[in-house]
């Protein structure tokens, strides 16, 4: 957060006059997800969630632009296979793989 004024100089001394304040947010835009569900391959270091596509485990690779404890935002992607609002993303489970059925 950045919080921006305007400070003079006054006879008597420093004065600050809290004039205009604007304060700063960062803002990002992109897919909210759970944090949990975001993965890194360990080989080449990029980052990927798993998805459930037609009763199948899909992996689709991400861009993460913000993360905290709860959730990640990632970036919108103009790929076919790329991640879409309204997909179903995998938070925890074992010995997933691509194609792996899911019931």
């Amino acid at each position: 957060m950045k919080v921006i004024s305007q400070c003079f100089t006054h006879k008597h001394g420093f004065q600050i006059v809290f004039k205009g304040i604007h304060v700063i947010f960062e803002s990002y835009s992109g897919i909210r997800i759970p944090a949990q569900a975001v993965q890194t391959d360990p080989e080449t270091e990029s980052t990927y969630v798993w998805c459930v596509t037609a009763m199948q485990l899909e992996r689709k690779d991400v861009t993460v632009i913000y993360e905290d404890e709860d959730f990640a935002i990632v970036a919108r992607d103009s790929a076919a296979d790329a991640l879409r609002e309204g997909n179903t993303v995998v938070v925890r489970g074992h010995e997933l793989y691509e194609g792996k059925v899911m019931g």
